[in-house]
């Protein structure tokens, strides 16, 4: 096989991986499955202190975990309560901005202290060493952490997506949004992040059952035809079915 069939056998294999479920009997993986009940606070409770602020970090903003590793002091503009990701640290090089929930608040005002009280500096990490230098990589941390959890086949990356469907599951917020948010290139790549839970079908149902209580409504108001004439064919059209058949 000669080496540009080489390279495309390894990207589709490469791309392949993205597409099977967590936890399958195989060697490919697929977008990953919600987190089950209790997995995020068994990952909080087993992380060392600096892996733990990132997993609450990436749960809270949907931020990748090179995105947050990369994040300088300078970058937390904490009046207008936003993160600003810097086009050269995002995949698709375009910055954004990410708002700062009351939880991610409190965990960036409890690290912007070095061991000896000192306020670190705005070009020293967010999400560095206890004196602010950078920290390359978490990988040992999470594989331990993980295993301490009992959690398997967990990779960072799927916080993203978690926080990805619970952002979506939010009332009155769009795909496009979440879109935006997670900084995506287009809806297609948003739509392969998203799945859905209980309580999200349950807020579907709500919805989809308010909306047909409206129509409801608004058919048995038109019945009423004045001066007794026969109703049309488009009053009739508005009547609720009848579902006792």
């Amino acid at each position: 096989m000669g080496a540009s069939a080489q390279r495309s056998s390894t990207l589709t294999a490469r791309a392949c991986t993205r597409f099977l479920p967590r936890r399958a009997s195989t060697s490919v993986r697929v977008s990953s499955p919600r987190r089950r009940d209790g997995e995020e606070e068994r990952l909080v409770r087993y992380a060392p202190p600096h892996l733990r602020d990132l997993i609450i970090a990436a749960l809270e903003t949907g931020c990748r975990r090179g995105e947050l590793l990369s994040l300088r002091w300078s970058d937390i503009k904490w009046s207008a309560n936003i993160i600003l990701l810097l086009a050269d640290v995002t995949k698709p090089h375009h910055a954004r901005d990410v708002p700062m929930s009351r939880r991610l608040r409190a965990v960036l005002d409890m690290r912007r202290y070095a061991p000896d009280g000192t306020r670190h500096g705005p070009d020293q990490y967010v999400f560095g060493n206890g004196v602010g230098e950078p920290v390359k990589s978490v990988r040992t941390a999470w594989e331990n952490t993980c295993r301490r959890a009992n959690i398997e086949d967990l990779h960072f990356h799927d916080l993203r997506r978690e926080f990805g469907s619970r952002l979506r599951e939010t009332p009155g917020m769009s795909d496009h949004e979440v879109r935006d948010w997670l900084g995506h290139a287009n809806i297609t790549t948003t739509s392969r992040y998203l799945s859905t839970t209980r309580v999200g079908l349950q807020q579907a149902v709500h919805k989809f059952e308010e909306a047909r209580n409206i129509r409801t409504k608004f058919a048995q108001t038109d019945s009423v035809v004045p001066n007794g004439q026969p109703e049309s064919a488009d009053t009739k059209a508005l009547k609720p079915l009848d579902y006792s058949g």
